[in-house]
C-alpha cells in the first residue's frame, strides 16, 4: 500500500513539473534563458518568409552579415525571431514573436492571435497552455475612421505562472484582426505597440 501511494506522488510530481515547465515558455522560446538563434539570413524588409527555421532580426536595423561573429542578438535589445512553423502555438497568428533580452537573457515573449474573431479558440489553447483563468471582456473600443462609429468587445486574461511570471492576452490589443499574448519576467519592460 506504501509503495502504490509514493507511485502516485512520484506521479503526481512529474505532472507537476511538467505543468511549470510548459509555463515558462511560448513559441519554442524560454523566460529567463539565452536565446542561442542566428541572424536572419533572409530579409524582405521587415517581413520574414513563412517557412524558415528559427533565426531573429533586430527591429529597423540594418542588414548584417549572419554568418559573422556579430551576428548574435546584443544582450539587451528587442529583438524580432521568425519562429519555425512547427513551434508556433495554435493561438499564435503569423510568424513573429518580439523577445526582450536582459543581460543576455529573455524577459519576455510577444505574439500576435487571431482577434477578436479567434478569441474563443485562442482562449482556450491558451487555457491548455497555462491553466485556468478567468476571462473578461475589456470595454468596448472605437473601430471606426473616417466611415461610422463601430465599437468592438474584446476578451482579456492574465494567469500567474511559476516563479511569479505572468501571462496575458487581449484578444483585440492590435484591432479586430490580431490580439496579443505577453509571457514575460515580473522585472520586464513594458511591451511596445510600434515593435
Amino acid at each position: 500500500m506504501k509503495c502504490s501511494i509514493f507511485v502516485v506522488a512520484i506521479a503526481g510530481l512529474g505532472l507537476a513539473v511538467s505543468q511549470t515547465a510548459r509555463a515558462a515558455e511560448l513559441a519554442g522560446i524560454a523566460l529567463d534563458q539565452p536565446v542561442s538563434l542566428n541572424e536572419c539570413s533572409e530579409r524582405q524588409r521587415n517581413y520574414l518568409p513563412d517557412d524558415r527555421p528559427a533565426s531573429f532580426k533586430l527591429p529597423a536595423a540594418p542588414s548584417r552579415d549572419p554568418y559573422s561573429a556579430a551576428a548574435k542578438p546584443p544582450v539587451n535589445s528587442t529583438i524580432v525571431v521568425n519562429v519555425a512553423r512547427a513551434a508556433r502555438p495554435d493561438f499564435m497568428s503569423g510568424s513573429d514573436a518580439v523577445v526582450a533580452l536582459r543581460d543576455g537573457h529573455v524577459a519576455s515573449i510577444s505574439v500576435r492571435t487571431h482577434g477578436t474573431r479567434g478569441e474563443a479558440d485562442d482562449f482556450r489553447a491558451l487555457t491548455d497552455a497555462f491553466g485556468h483563468a478567468s476571462p473578461r471582456p475589456v470595454v468596448p473600443w472605437n473601430t471606426g475612421g473616417n466611415g461610422p462609429v463601430q465599437t468592438q468587445t474584446s476578451l482579456r486574461a492574465d494567469w500567474t505562472l511559476p516563479g511569479g511570471d505572468t501571462a496575458h492576452f487581449n484578444s483585440g490589443k492590435f484591432g479586430v484582426y490580431f490580439g496579443l499574448v505577453r509571457l514575460q519576467k515580473a522585472a520586464a519592460p513594458p511591451h511596445q505597440n510600434g515593435v
